[in-house]
């Protein structure tokens, strides 16, 4: 039996706008947990939004936040990457140099976000659990930062994410999270790093695990367990990445365990 499953948030157990989990999917997060199968959820949200999301069973999952930057299991840091400063502000002036992109801050206990991207994005999405503060001083935040957000609301060009991937993956690890967010994160830092982490910490190994995703981010989680899922609406280079494509994670996961 499989004893770890790894998901990924938005677009994949969240589809179709949908911005809260529903009651059944905790119900099965806690039969999953009384058989010894342990849930992570893994996403490139802070940890806020995701204990809040999943506050029914908060307590019975591990958490990667940011992308991995931010590890958590029952209230204690496993895992934290904060960036250099000055990598930092140089990643800040290059987003900020370009009309079309929005510069997005992750530290540990909010994320710092301009006042139009509030305006024109957060306004709408309320529902959304998230912990935001917003400002015009990036260069003046003194929290440790643990992940940096290049936000364009038309979505990238091809042309676009290939120039942010080939000035800065020298200095960092790069990912596109959806289609209107570029996340700068340090080196070494992913979603399948940190799940790897996790596996080795729970004494389990790539064979005790699978993983859910929909973007280019998972596919690093796809990497490190045995068998993979994508989603049907994934890119068609994310889906090149997983074993199996699948249209529902929780239907998914009941016919995996006989549920």
């Amino acid at each position: 039996m499989k004893r770890l499953i790894a998901s990924d948030i938005d677009g994949t157990l969240l589809k179709d706008g949908q911005q809260t989990l529903d009651d059944i999917f905790f119900d099965l997060i806690s039969t999953l947990h009384a058989q010894g199968v342990l849930f992570v959820a893994a996403s490139g949200r802070q940890l806020a939004s995701l204990k809040m999301l999943f506050e029914p069973v908060a307590d019975d999952i591990v958490f990667i936040a940011e992308n991995g930057a931010y590890v958590s299991y029952k209230d204690e840091i496993i895992y934290e990457s904060s960036m250099n400063k000055s990598l930092v502000h140089g990643i800040v002036k290059y987003i900020m140099s370009n009309d079309r992109y929005e510069p997005i801050i992750s530290t540990k206990d909010t994320v710092y976000l301009t006042q139009n991207f509030y305006d024109n994005f957060r306004k709408g999405n309320e529902k959304i659990l998230y912990t935001t503060t917003v400002t015009d001083d990036f260069f003046g935040i003194t929290e440790d930062v643990l992940k940096i957000t290049a936000a364009c609301f038309d979505g990238f060009t091809r042309e676009e994410k290939l120039e942010m991937d080939n000035t800065w993956r020298k200095y960092v690890n790069t990912t596109m999270s959806s289609s209107i967010f570029f996340d700068f994160m340090n080196q070494g830092v992913s979603k399948g790093v940190a799940l790897e982490s996790i596996i080795k910490l729970f004494g389990l190994t790539s064979y005790d695990a699978i993983a859910f995703g929909d973007n280019f981010n998972d596919i690093s989680m796809f990497k490190v367990v045995d068998n993979s899922f994508v989603m049907e609406t994934a890119d068609d280079q994310v889906k090149e990445n997983a074993k199996f494509v699948v249209s529902d994670v929780p239907e998914t996961i009941r016919k995996i365990y006989n549920l």
